[in-house]
């Protein structure tokens, strides 16, 4: 395990996330993982909980793997079955992953989406 403490360069973080075989968010609870998009766009094989908001981002078996949180007991037991997935199978996850951030998580689309959002918001503030 590396704790690499407070990283604030995007090449430092990617740097880091380069070090992972697995990524994993074992949250009981997590709204949107930034720290899960960057791991998917430096192409990592993800294994998280199916918690909060993370379902809207990892597609199971397709983009990542995911566990109920109430079987976050058997983490150690997926992390050896995803160690355990052949190499074609795992580039496949971490290609779809990665894709999937290149794709509908560039800053232009997010930027289309928050201001979306404050349209919708500003007629009702006033």
């Amino acid at each position: 395990m590396i704790v690499s403490g407070h990283l604030s360069e995007p090449p430092a973080v990617a740097a880091y996330l380069q070090l992972c075989d697995i990524f994993l968010v074992p949250s009981l609870w997590d709204a949107f993982p930034n720290s899960l998009l960057e791991a998917m766009a430096c192409s990592r094989f993800c294994l998280t909980s199916d918690a909060g908001g993370i379902p809207e981002i990892i597609s199971h078996k397709i983009n990542g793997v995911m566990l109920p949180p109430f079987q976050l007991h058997q983490l150690g037991e997926a992390i050896l079955e995803c160690m355990e997935l052949d190499s074609v199978e795992r580039q496949e996850i971490t290609k779809a992953a990665r894709n999937l951030i290149l794709e509908q998580y560039t800053m232009e689309n997010e930027r289309v989406k928050l201001q979306t959002l404050l349209e919708r918001l500003i007629p009702r503030l006033s």
